[in-house]
C-alpha cells in the first residue's frame, strides 16, 4: 500500500543487472561478459528479490508495532 516502497522495489529490481555486470566487470579486469557471467546476474536478482520481501515484511512489522503502541 505503500508508493514509496513500490517504487524503491522496482528500482532495486531493475538496477541490479547493471550494477552486477558492472561489479563482475571490474572484479574480474575483463572488458567482456561471459556466458557466467550473466547467469550470475540471475543469482543476484534473486539475492535481490529476496531482500525486497524481507524490507516488505520489515515494513509491515513497523507500521504494526506503530499502531500498537
Amino acid at each position: 500500500r505503500s508508493v514509496l516502497l513500490a517504487v524503491a522495489g522496482l528500482l532495486l529490481a531493475l538496477l541490479s543487472m547493471p550494477a552486477a555486470l558492472s561489479i563482475l566487470g571490474l572484479a574480474s579486469g575483463g572488458s567482456s561478459v561471459s556466458l557466467i557471467m550473466c547467469l550470475s546476474v540471475f543469482i543476484i536478482i534473486g539475492i535481490g528479490s529476496d531482500m525486497l520481501f524481507v524490507y516488505a515484511d520489515f515494513w509491515k512489522q513497523s507500521l504494526a508495532h506503530s499502531r500498537a503502541t
